[in-house]
């Protein structure tokens, strides 16, 4: 059934539609009753900024989507014990149908997936058959999701791609001084980061040609460890800095599951182009690059991170909303905002225009916590609409 007439059903109860549960195997593919568009089943909105009009020189315009969408691996009754019916919420051959329904109704041009896993053997293909190619860096060790990146291939042709390992932080390290050891072992955490250079096919313009610089990231998930996250971070914006500072004439997105929340000193770092640590240092060796934007201050007590971008990301829903959201990660223990899409905003050719708005607390407890009946990971899908000025 088509969502149109889905959407006209809006008021229904659609537990009353379920069918009964019946013991054996479970079914190969979905009702169409499990399957969700955005407005009505899931009821989100988009709001736009008030000032940004699409005319004159903003004509242009494309959706970005930014979604940790659960590794399968971990979408276990053992992590989310208050799941009801394991079989619909989570279980592979479900939960891939829900995914993928999801994905295809915010109609996004560009789409960065976290804790994205069974990319070659599922994810891959399927976007291709919808017209999107891709690029995906699995995270190092034995860990079997990574950070995949999708662009509608009608719209934008890949020029180039890279991955950063976030363990190599370790190399820039000063080997010399005494915690090196300890601080090697501490950052072994597996991170990585896609990233590719995108042209824009559709564009006519004769002028000098415009490339977009698309930076998808997963950050180290423990509260206890906020110096890894922030030299994570740091070593992103460099080596991206240094990847950019070759290229004339580019916008920037950077989007994520930061694993930090809107008061962590990740998000001052990407927020007001500095933050400080006052403990756990780490020294970087002398011929690091790292070196000239992470430095000691206050006689040795704390330490001063330079973005290399200055303030000029920022934050989408922030802009839009003029608040970060309650929450982006929902689950029975913790909730809170972990996720974000930040731009940059000087010399830029794009600027957000508008997002899609997060359910509200009711919603997300409806089925006591995230996964659910209705969504299929504990994240929720970040997802704006910039312009691209001409």
């Amino acid at each position: 059934m088509s969502f149109a007439i889905l959407a006209e059903m809006e008021n229904v109860d659609v537990e009353e539609l379920q069918p009964k549960k019946k013991k054996g195997r479970p079914r190969k593919k979905p009702l169409w009753f499990e399957l969700f568009p955005v407005k009505a089943y899931m009821q989100r909105n988009w709001k736009y900024n008030s000032e940004s009009q699409l005319d004159g020189n903003h004509k242009k315009s494309f959706t970005f989507l930014s979604y940790n969408m659960l590794c399968q691996a971990y979408a276990r009754k053992t992590f989310f014990p208050y799941i009801g019916n394991a079989i619909q919420v989570i279980h592979w051959s479900t939960r891939k149908e829900r995914l993928l329904e999801e994905f295809k109704c915010y109609n996004s041009d560009i789409i960065c997936l976290q804790e994205c896993d069974r990319y070659f053997e599922y994810w891959k293909n399927k976007f291709e058959e919808l017209h999107y190619d891709s690029f995906h860096t699995n995270r190092t060790g034995s860990k079997p999701d990574g950070c995949a990146i999708f662009w509608r291939n009608t719209n934008y042709e890949l020029i180039d791609c890279f991955s950063l390992n976030l363990i190599d932080i370790v190399y820039e390290f000063d080997k010399d001084h005494s915690e090196f050891t300890n601080k090697k072992n501490r950052f072994e955490t597996h991170n990585v980061a896609s990233v590719v250079l995108l042209k824009d096919c559709t564009s006519s313009t004769t002028k000098e040609e415009k490339v977009l610089c698309v930076v998808n990231l997963h950050l180290f998930w423990d509260p206890n460890f906020p110096d890894v996250k922030l030299n994570q971070m740091i070593y992103i914006l460099i080596k991206t800095k240094e990847y950019l500072n070759n290229i004339k004439n580019y916008s920037l997105i950077i989007c994520g599951d930061f694993n930090s929340l809107p008061n962590s000193e990740v998000y001052e770092l990407m927020t007001k182009g500095e933050t400080y640590l006052t403990k756990d240092f780490v020294i970087y060796h002398k011929d690091s690059s790292l070196s000239s934007y992470v430095t000691i201050e206050n006689d040795g007590k704390s330490q001063k991170f330079i973005n290399p971008f200055g303030n000029e990301l920022k934050s989408c829903y922030n802009e839009v909303f003029k608040n970060e959201p309650s929450f982006t990660n929902y689950t029975r223990d913790f909730n809170g905002c972990l996720d974000y899409i930040f731009y940059l905003n000087s010399n830029s050719f794009i600027k957000v225009h508008g997002a899609l708005e997060m359910i509200t607390e009711e919603r997300a407890k409806e089925f006591v916590a995230l996964p659910s009946n209705r969504f299929p990971s504990d994240h929720l899908a970040m997802c704006c609409k910039f312009q691209v000025l001409e």
